[in-house]
């Protein structure tokens, strides 16, 4: 069977991040409102766990792996901005 990873965040950590430091903290179009995935599946008679530790998350991919029936993983997490990097002329 198959195993579905769906990973979301309640934002566009990134582009949030990106909105703070350029326009003084001023958001728009960053903050999410997804659905209850957990009862979406449910309701299609498909199997379900939300996680949000990489612990939790191991043990539930195997879990999942090793089922005969489709089954769905929800990853929460917040995706982020990755830090600044200042490349000079002596980095390749």
């Amino acid at each position: 069977a198959e195993t579905l990873v769906l990973g979301w965040g309640s934002t566009y950590g990134a582009i949030r991040a990106g909105q703070d430091r350029n326009y003084g903290g001023r958001r728009f179009g960053v903050e999410l409102r997804n659905p209850d995935f957990q009862k979406l599946a449910a309701a299609y008679g498909i199997p379900a766990v939300r996680v949000g530790e990489v612990d939790s998350f191991r043990a539930a991919l195997a879990k999942g792996i090793g089922s005969a029936e489709l089954n769905l993983i929800e990853l929460t997490a917040e995706l982020m901005d990755p830090p600044s990097v200042t490349l000079t002329g002596d980095d390749t």
